[in-house]
């Protein structure tokens, strides 16, 4: 399978195991000869060691796979011949015969080879090979039109395996407390690893309280796919640790619950150290590791420190109004900002219940365009992204920040026979309908109407559907104005009716998640639970809430 150039340090999901191998062990790039000026010469990349572990898995071999670089990964080399010699490590290791490999030789002959792929062997350490027993296995190729570069790959007998326990759920933390992370490293596996790297990275309402001298600190997200991610801590260990121990941090880590903190968790990795120790951020004490009795059964390279708080955020609800003639079409506004203090943050504890906003269109209109984040309401969920309905529910990105607002403007067509006032309503809720927020105590400000007045409508002003309500939630609130300059919405001439109408929208669609599962379990007293979810289905169907170990 092909290796990869680089390591993304957070991922929302659990790397593939080569390419776990990859990053643990880093990637050999060997300097080829200058590039001529019609001849490109093109490095042939490959893991730079390769542990085998003794006894065998055989349901995990590890694996020598290679692929050609090049910083143009759309084109090709053609008539290329690759071969895997691996006759100096033929005492204590057998190659999986395949197509490709017969004895200690693999050889993978192409017609076209585009940049980026390449082929993999399979290997194990023989039965009675003594740990440590080491050799290299020397790859080399030729193509037309271009220098292949060769490369080695030293095979060592036993493997390195560092990995963190699980920390259990924090429960009831306040606003200023400060944590001790209980993290230890263990190495699993049968030779000693020379130095660990130790990567922390907490969500927006946990900060570092203290800083050591062989740690970096940065406030950024690290990973864009999960932007709830904000203070990170890279601390590199240069002292070799043993197999089979396990060793705990020297000192507290110091983790700060600010008045933001709801839901959090601390995301924390161990990998190998492969280079130089990162460049020192403070002049505090160094951070160390202890040894700490024998390593744990474990094979989590990454974990989650999960942690609620006893805090509250206010969801408030934003209308809006406008002035239309029948037959025109009015943008209106509707909204939902978090007056805080704490930030909602759903992913950060896995579960089900994605922040949303359920939308009632006046009476009398039409949705002709609606956001594109806003899916038709369907009684348990969102069924699809389309123009025409009498009710939305929109989802709402995590984190939602203290402060922050977010806006969805819905284009009304003003229909024949429209009232002369009618109005809509705004709430605040969750993709699924689930109107009571147990972080939110405020429940004057859960709704807002939206409002529209027409020229020449029919007397008389309906108030929306009872039977179109979907909770228990309070119809009275104000919410106020969604715009920021304070304007309401305004008419717009009427267009033709070709361009109107459910051809007309062009809103998007809603992403699925394709899986099922169980609703949230009820919020304990003052308790900070799990209502979370990452995006909400088309199939108008539940996630599976992450489960605590």
């Amino acid at each position: 399978m092909p290796t990869v150039k680089a390591l993304g340090i957070w991922r929302r999901s659990t790397a593939a195991p080569a390419v776990g191998a990859a990053v643990l062990f880093g990637l050999a790039v060997f300097a080829g000869p200058v590039r001529a000026a019609d001849e490109p010469v093109l490095p042939l990349i490959a893991l730079s060691t390769v542990g085998l572990p003794q006894p065998t898995d055989p349901f995990h071999l590890p694996q020598i796979d290679w692929r050609v670089d090049s910083d143009d990964d759309n084109t090709a080399v053609t008539n290329i011949d690759v071969t895997l010699d691996m006759s100096g490590i033929s005492s204590f290791a057998d190659v999986t015969p395949s197509t490709v490999c017969t004895g200690y030789t693999c050889e993978w002959k192409q017609p076209v080879l585009h940049f980026g792929a390449g082929g993999l062997a399979e290997l194990a350490a023989k039965p009675g090979a003594e740990v440590g027993d080491s050799g290299t296995a020397v790859l080399s190729g030729t193509a037309d039109g271009a220098t292949l570069t060769p490369t080695t790959v030293k095979v060592t007998v036993g493997k390195v395996a560092l990995v963190v326990n699980q920390l259990p759920k924090t429960e009831h933390s306040t606003p200023g407390d400060t944590l001790d992370a209980g993290i230890t490293v263990s190495n699993t596996g049968q030779l000693p690893a020379a130095g660990a790297d130790l990567e922390l990275t907490t969500t927006l309402g946990l900060g570092f309280t203290r800083h050591f001298s062989n740690c970096v600190y940065r406030t950024k997200a690290v990973d864009k796919a999960f932007p709830s991610l904000a203070d990170d801590a890279l601390c590199h260990f240069a002292a070799t640790l043993a197999p089979g121990t396990k060793y705990r941090l020297s000192a507290p880590l110091g983790l700060d619950v600010n008045n933001r903190a709801l839901w959090d968790l601390v995301r924390y990795r161990v990998t190998v150290a492969t280079g130089d120790a990162p460049t020192a951020a403070g002049h505090g004490p160094v951070l160390s590791l202890v040894p700490d009795g024998p390593a744990l059964a474990s094979d989590a390279v990454t974990a989650d420190w999960k942690i609620s708080t006893d805090n509250t955020a206010d969801l408030v609800a934003g209308g809006d109004s406008a002035r239309a003639s029948v037959g025109d079409t009015v943008v209106v506004i509707a909204s939902m900002r978090n007056e805080g203090p704490a930030t909602v943050d759903v992913d950060a504890l896995g579960t089900d219940g994605q922040l949303g906003v359920m939308v009632d269109i006046p009476k009398g209109t039409t949705a002709v365009k609606v956001p594109g984040n806003c899916g038709v309401w369907a009684g348990d969920g969102p069924a699809g992204s389309k123009p025409g309905a009498p009710r939305y529910v929109c989802e709402v990105d995590a984190p939602f920040k203290a402060g922050q607002v977010v806006r969805l403007p819905f284009t009304l067509r003003i229909d024949a026979g429209a009232p002369a006032v009618t109005e809509g309503l705004v709430r605040t809720t969750t993709v699924y309908g689930d109107e009571d927020l147990p972080f939110d105590p405020r429940h004057a400000d859960d709704t807002a109407p939206l409002t529209v007045r027409v020229r020449g409508g029919a007397t008389g002003s309906p108030s929306p559907d009872p039977s179109a309500t979907g909770g228990t939630g309070s119809a009275g609130g104000t919410g106020g104005s969604a715009r920021p300059d304070g304007q309401h919405g305004a008419a717009i001439p009427a267009v033709a009716s070709s361009s109107t109408g459910g051809s007309g929208n062009d809103s998007g669609s809603l992403a699925s998640t394709g899986n099922s599962g169980a609703r949230p379990v009820a919020w304990s007293a003052a308790t900070a639970l799990a209502i979370g979810g990452a995006f909400f289905a088309l199939a108008r169907v539940r996630r599976t809430p992450a489960v605590d170990t």
